[in-house]
């Protein structure tokens, strides 16, 4: 890992990102989901933030230098404020390193619940087509709409999570 770079560990469900100093500590927003109060931005070593995982480095096609990177990073020391949707660890780190602020893991979920809602939906369908009245045909009546919902959560989600990223990109080039 570089000085300045943009670092993940894997914690089970999810990423955990953060910017590599360079000099054995890490800064990053340490908001939990499911444990956000309290959680901000700070400075902590390279082994505390691994918690006995391995880091990769997250490649992007281009980045501020690290010197500027690492005083984004700074600049926010003690900020508070974790929001799962809109201001996790990954939207920290990938602004840090001057990319648009988007949570690809957020992205990714939501467009996963699109597509799980919509293969719910769509088995419901079929089922209530083909069946007489059964045990599976009632729980395809309650599945259905449940499958409708789980995908128009996931898509509102996925939208929203792009809209706020071209946002950012657009106060980024206005700045």
């Amino acid at each position: 890992m570089a000085r300045g770079a943009h670092i993940r560990v894997y914690r089970k469900l999810y990423w955990h990102h953060g910017i590599d100093v360079g000099d054995g500590t890490v800064i990053h927003l340490a908001g939990e989901p499911g444990h956000s109060k309290g959680a901000l931005v700070l400075r902590s070593s390279m082994t505390e933030f691994l918690r006995g995982d391995v880091a990769e480095t997250v490649i992007h096609q281009s980045t501020l230098p690290p010197d500027r990177v690492i005083q984004r990073a700074q600049s926010r020391l003690g900020e508070a404020g974790y929001h799962l949707l809109s201001s996790n660890c990954e939207h920290f780190a990938r602004w840090c390193v001057g990319r648009s602020n988007v949570s690809r893991q957020v992205e990714s979920a939501a467009w996963q619940g699109t597509a799980a809602g919509l293969l719910v939906r769509h088995t419901a369908a079929q089922v209530l087509k083909r069946s007489a009245p059964t045990i599976a045909r009632r729980l395809a009546i309650v599945l259905g709409p449940i499958g409708t919902t789980i995908a128009l959560t996931g898509t509102v989600i996925g939208f929203l999570s792009r809209l706020q990223a071209h946002a950012g990109e657009r106060r980024a080039e206005s700045s």
